[in-house]
């Protein structure tokens, strides 16, 4: 009886934790990475219920008023398609059922770029 209970428990707490989180994340979306783009972190942050992976990366050899046209450029090659213009600090693109955010900002004389795969909207 104990170990029907703890296996009840234990299975509940997995769904539980999984029904919770976010599939979605850089590496699993097959997001283009150019070779000047460096990893710099990635972490979790939880909005609402869903938790959301952001990856930051470091751009060598570019400037803020330039790189996403180029990079936007990149996406489509791959399929993606440019749902939201916000340049040249940001853009929105979907791809299948996926949607990311890409945001673009300097930080202490560096070019940074967040990747954050984001809930499809519905249109």
């Amino acid at each position: 009886m104990k170990r029907i209970l703890v296996l009840i428990i234990t299975l509940s707490i997995g769904i539980f934790t999984v029904g919770c989180s976010s599939k979605l994340s850089v590496e699993s979306l097959d997001i283009p990475i150019k070779d000047n783009m460096e990893l710099k972190e990635t972490y979790n942050k939880k909005i609402e219920k869903t938790k959301m992976e952001i990856s930051t990366y470091e751009i060598k050899n570019e400037n803020l008023d330039t790189f996403l046209e180029g990079y936007e450029k990149d996406l489509e090659k791959d399929g993606w398609t440019t749902r939201t213009n916000m340049k040249p600090n940001g853009i929105v693109s979907e791809k299948d059922d996926n949607s990311v955010t890409f945001i673009v900002y300097e930080d202490s004389e560096k070019l940074l770029l967040d990747i954050i795969p984001t809930p499809k909207a519905d249109t």
